[in-house]
């Protein structure tokens, strides 16, 4: 077990068994998500007896087991399994990274700041980390404090990923990420209904 020096904020997610996710009225009318809101106190309470064991207390400002919720412009939902990036936090962003784009220089700080909020969006957009390796190569070599506002030169590859992100961050917001990603068997089995004229049985 790797040793914790220090936590932030910690998120577990217990997926819902739910049949008819889209319709269904919660753990109070449906038998699996009131399941799995059980399995999610009984985890609450058994890392919160561990953290406690191992020497760490919790300050208990935590968010109750919930169904859905949104965390740093991040929203969650167990019941649909999907995750998605508010509006307006994907607005702001994209107008950050026009910023940076139209100076073509920027601290590494501010880099960082665009990264690191690209990295925390990693679950509900895809590829986050392919496209903004450029971006990361940039927050690199810090020694001191003090490098972290060194003013650097935006690469070519980091001035297209940021362009990238300023014409499509607030696009891929607004579609939705599934938790679980289909496997290729299944992929195929609604490529081949799709060809026959059949409905969609995956989640839009």
């Amino acid at each position: 077990m790797r040793v914790i020096l220090g936590v932030d904020d910690i998120c577990v997610i217990c997926p819902s068994k739910c049949p008819d996710p889209i319709s269904c009225g919660g753990p109070d009318t449906c038998a699996e998500c009131a399941q799995c809101r059980e399995r999610a106190w009984a985890l609450d309470a058994k890392f919160t007896a561990d953290i406690k064991e191992l020497g760490f207390e919790t300050n208990r400002k935590d968010v109750s087991p919930t169904m859905a919720a949104i965390i740093l412009s991040m929203g969650f939902d167990t019941k649909t399994m999907e995750y998605w990036i508010t509006a307006d936090k994907a607005k702001a962003s994209a107008e950050i990274c026009a910023q940076l784009q139209v100076q073509g220089r920027a601290t590494r700080r501010e880099i960082a700041e665009v990264v690191g909020k690209l990295m925390w969006w990693d679950p509900a957009i895809f590829n986050v980390k392919l496209l903004s390796r450029c971006l990361q190569r940039l927050t690199g070599g810090v020694h001191d404090k003090q490098d972290w506002d060194e003013v650097v030169p935006l690469s070519a590859g980091a001035d297209r990923e940021l362009r990238f992100w300023r014409d499509n961050v607030v696009l891929l917001a607004e579609r939705r990420k599934p938790m679980i990603l289909p496997r290729p068997a299944e992929l195929q089995v609604e490529w081949a209904n799709l060809c026959q004229g059949g409905l969609s049985t995956l989640n839009p």
